[in-house]
């Protein structure tokens, strides 16, 4: 597989998030089930650059051309001390290539990395997303609960 490269967001990738995020399949996935519009989408980025507690993570890999491609965005909201909220979002045009794995692996790595404490991921799915909750299972993420008749719960625990 090509390598794969972590790194953290930028001012740069502000337009290429807000329009994965106003993707259709991702908002059919996601617990708002509307578009953003640029101007919400601007305030929150801004925002989400300057926040201590917010890590916005970019996925790329170099194409065959030397080209770098960005793949996804992994992003970790911390709502408590040692407890952070972590989604995944793939680029549509890199769906299904078998990135998104890989992708959150790296991510979550890399931010227990930099984190050395212990800290616990919790990611909501929705229910009918099989895909995230494959991909998260094979990450090491467990089952947790039910939050409502739409989303579940998983958890991982990063004990460092």
């Amino acid at each position: 597989m090509t390598k794969l490269n972590i790194r953290s967001a930028t001012k740069n990738d502000s337009s290429d998030l807000l329009e994965w995020r106003n993707d259709p399949l991702t908002i059919q996935m996601s617990q708002s089930t509307h578009g953003v519009s640029p101007a919400d989408h601007d305030l929150w980025f801004q925002k989400a650059l300057k926040t201590q507690s917010i890590k916005l993570l970019i996925c790329e890999i170099e194409s065959d051309l030397k080209k770098i491609l960005k793949i996804g965005m992994v992003r970790f909201d911390g709502t408590a001390d040692n407890l952070y909220k972590v989604s995944i979002n793939l680029n549509p045009l890199h769906r299904g290539k078998g990135l998104a794995k890989k992708c959150l692996e790296s991510s979550v790595n890399d931010f227990s990395i930099k984190n050395k404490r212990n800290i616990q991921l919790i990611a909501e799915i929705k229910a009918s997303n099989e895909a995230s909750k494959k991909i998260f299972c094979d990450v090491g993420f467990k089952y947790l609960k039910n939050i409502d008749n739409n989303f579940l719960q998983y958890m991982l625990d990063l004990n460092l």
